[in-house]
C-alpha cells in the first residue's frame, strides 16, 4: 500500500479501536494538548485548523473543518465530542460559518476519548515534521463508535451499550443476538422515526438497509448501513460483537491491576459510571 492510499483510508474509514478517522484523532488530540478540555476555554477554530494543517494532517483546511464540524452538531451525534460557539449549522442548513468565527473545545465525552493519553501504553507515531508524536488511536473509555456511529454506521442510546458491554464483559461467549436484544434498536439524532423493526441482519452482518421518516414528513427514506472501518489498517465490515469485543479489548491494555478478574472488575466501574 502507498503511503498516499494509507493516508487515505485512514481518513475514510475509522479505525475500530477508538471510532476514529485519523483527522478526527489529530483534532481531539491537539485540543487536549492545548488544555481546551470541557472545563477548559475554547479556542477559535482557525487556530485549531492552523495546528492540525501544519503538524498533523495536511488534507486541507475545508477537509479539517468539515469533520471539526461533524463532530459539535448535535444533529449528527447521539454524544458530540465537541462544544461549539458561533453557528456550526443545522440539520435543515448544515453548512456552518466560516472558521473564523466559531470556536471549540473537547466535551465532557471528549474528555474521555483521551482521559488516558498520557498512559506508557498507548502506541504513537511521528508527526509530518517528525518532531512530535501522537497516538495511533486513543485509550477512548468512551465508546464512540457505538453510540455516535458515524454516516454510514448507527449509533445507540448509551444506556444500551453501556448494558451490552457489561454483558459481554460476564460472558465473552455471549452471541451477538443477545447482544442485539439488550441494544434493541439504533438511536439517531436528528429526530429519524424508525420505520424498520427488525435489525438482526445489520447487527449479525455489519450491513442493512434501514428505513425511516422524520416527524411530520411521509416520505420514507434509506439509510444504508454499513459498519465499514479498519482492522490493521485494513478495510472490513465487523458485526455488532466484534465492535464490542474490539472496545472492551482496547480498554483492558491500559488497567495496571494483576489478573483478570481485577482487570474485569475496574473496567466494570468504569462503564458503570459512562
Amino acid at each position: 500500500m502507498t503511503e498516499n492510499n494509507y493516508s487515505q483510508i485512514r481518513n475514510q474509514y475509522p479505525d475500530l479501536r477508538d471510532g476514529l478517522t485519523f483527522t478526527e484523532r489529530s483534532i481531539l488530540y491537539v485540543l487536549n494538548h492545548n488544555h481546551h478540555t470541557s472545563s477548559g476555554r475554547y479556542t477559535k477554530s482557525a487556530n485549531l485548523i492552523g495546528e492540525i494543517l501544519c503538524y498533523y494532517a495536511p488534507y486541507g483546511d475545508s477537509f479539517v473543518y468539515s469533520a471539526l464540524t461533524k463532530m459539535v452538531q448535535q444533529f449528527q451525534n447521539n454524544y458530540p465530542l465537541l462544544l461549539g460557539e458561533g453557528n456550526f449549522g443545522s440539520r435543515e442548513n448544515p453548512e456552518p460559518a466560516a472558521y473564523r468565527y466559531t470556536e471549540c473545545k473537547l466535551s465532557k465525552f471528549g474528555d474521555k476519548m483521551v482521559e488516558d493519553i498520557n498512559n506508557n501504553f498507548v502506541l504513537r507515531e511521528t508527526t509530518l515534521d517528525e518532531h512530535r508524536e501522537v497516538p495511533v488511536y486513543l485509550p477512548s473509555s468512551f465508546p464512540h463508535l457505538l453510540c455516535n456511529g458515524n454516516h454510514e454506521i448507527c449509533g445507540h442510546d448509551i444506556k444500551n451499550v453501556k448494558q451490552a458491554l457489561l454483558s459481554y464483559l460476564e460472558n465473552p461467549k455471549t452471541t451477538t443476538a443477545g447482544l442485539a436484544a439488550i441494544l434493541k434498536a439504533p438511536k439517531f439524532s436528528d429526530g429519524r422515526i424508525l420505520i424498520t423493526e427488525d435489525f438482526s441482519e445489520y447487527y449479525e452482518t455489519g450491513k442493512m438497509d434501514i428505513q425511516y421518516r422524520y416527524k411530520n414528513e411521509n416520505d420514507i427514506h434509506t439509510f444504508k448501513a454499513q459498519n465499514n472501518v479498519l482492522v490493521d489498517n485494513e478495510q472490513r465490515i465487523v458485526n455488532l460483537k466484534e465492535m464490542i469485543a474490539a472496545f472492551v479489548l482496547q480498554r483492558k491494555a491500559f488497567f495496571t491491576q494483576k489478573g483478570e478478574a481485577k482487570i474485569n472488575a475496574a473496567l466494570q466501574r468504569e462503564i458503570e459510571n459512562l
